[in-house]
This record gives structure tokens, sequence and C-alpha cells, in this order.
């Protein structure tokens, strides 16, 4: 633990690749009733059309951070969406940002929301887990700790603030990491990964 690797949230933020899609993002029409998906990679390569509506929209960017969605927040609450689904922390995780930082970012951001977009309904997903090799930054065995961690501080942050907390690690865990059968390379998703996580998302969707 004495190498933390929290230069990586500085690098990504400083990156043309996030800057790139905050401009495009910033750019693009805002439509009223939006349901907006927020998050990392996970989000980014999730093909919303799944959902047959219209109304759905990705504002997911690869490798972000907490801070990095406090700091595009603005464009993602300026249509004033009917829905906002957030998935976004295991970034921090990998980089080692401290849970007590990861979780002021979460409430930071629910605050944002409910003052300037205040009709705005909050959806936290929990942080999907991991099956990691021994080559990052930071062992299998203590992501998942911490994932585990940081998603009961997200679920009692929702219900004391009477958000809808959505439960996806249980259903993509398995004897404490990512399940195989839905991963491509230990934290991204594949196919049936998402079928998964379409199923587990779309009564809230449709609500």
């Amino acid at each position: 633990d004495i190498f933390r690797p929290a230069f990586l949230l500085q690098k990504e933020l400083k990156s043309s690749h996030w800057q790139n899609y905050c401009e495009l993002f910033k750019k693009m029409p805002n439509n009223p009733d939006e349901i907006i998906f927020v998050g990392n990679s996970l989000t980014l390569l999730f093909d919303l059309s799944v959902f047959n509506n219209k109304k759905i929209i990705n504002r997911g960017i690869g490798g972000d951070f907490t801070q990095g969605l406090i700091l595009r927040l603005d464009e993602i609450i300026e249509s004033q969406p009917a829905k906002i689904f957030f998935e976004i922390g295991i970034n921090d995780i990998l980089a080692k940002i401290p849970e007590k930082n990861i979780v002021e970012n979460y409430q930071k951001i629910i605050a944002t929301v409910r003052v300037k977009s205040p009709k705005t309904k909050i959806y936290i997903q929990s942080i999907f887990p991991v099956l990691l090799k021994k080559t990052v930054y930071i062992s299998n065995k203590k992501a998942n700790r911490e994932i585990i961690s940081v998603n009961e501080s997200l679920k009692r942050i929702c219900l004391e603030k009477e958000i809808v907390y959505i439960d996806l690690y249980s259903n993509f865990a398995l004897n404490g990491s990512l399940n195989p059968q839905f991963c491509r390379d230990g934290v991204h998703l594949n196919q049936p990964g998402y079928f998964t996580w379409k199923k587990l998302v779309e009564s809230f969707v449709n609500e």
C-alpha cells in the first residue's frame, strides 16, 4: 500500500479522452423527460437501445472517477431529467482512492442533483465485483472487500435519503469475485452480463 496510484485520477481528468467526451455531451441537445445512465466504461459500453426507449441516453465515460462525475454533473442535469441511474466508483477503488472520499463524492453528487434538478428521480446502482489478475495495483481480494464496503455505505446513504438502491453486486458475484460467465476481462461485462444488468434495472426504467 506504499504505492498509491491516485495520480491515475488526475491523469484521467486531464486526458483528451475524458475532455472530448465532456465537450461532445455539451453539444448534444436536451430533451424533456430524459432518462440518463451515468458512469464509467461499464455504462459507456451498455447498449441502451435494448430498452427500446428513445428517452434513454448514455453519459458514460471510460475510466471516469466519482470526482470526474462531479465536474461534469451540471451538463448531465441541465435538461432536468426524469431519472438518473448512477454507476461509478470502481476506478476510484482500483486507484486506491479512500472509501471516505468516494462516499463523500456520492453525497455531493446526490446533493447537487437534489438542489439543481429537484424533480429528478435518483437511482444508485451498486459497484460491480471484479475478477482481477495479480499484476494490477490492488489485489483481487482487497478490491472486492472494498467494493462490498463502499456498497454498504451507498446502501445506507440511499436508505437515509430515500433513494432507490439497486443491488447489482449480489447478482454478479461468485465466491467473492465477478462471476466469469458475466465478464470478458475481469472488469468489463460480456453480452450475458449486460443482459442480466438490463433485467435488473428494467422495472425501474419503466416505472
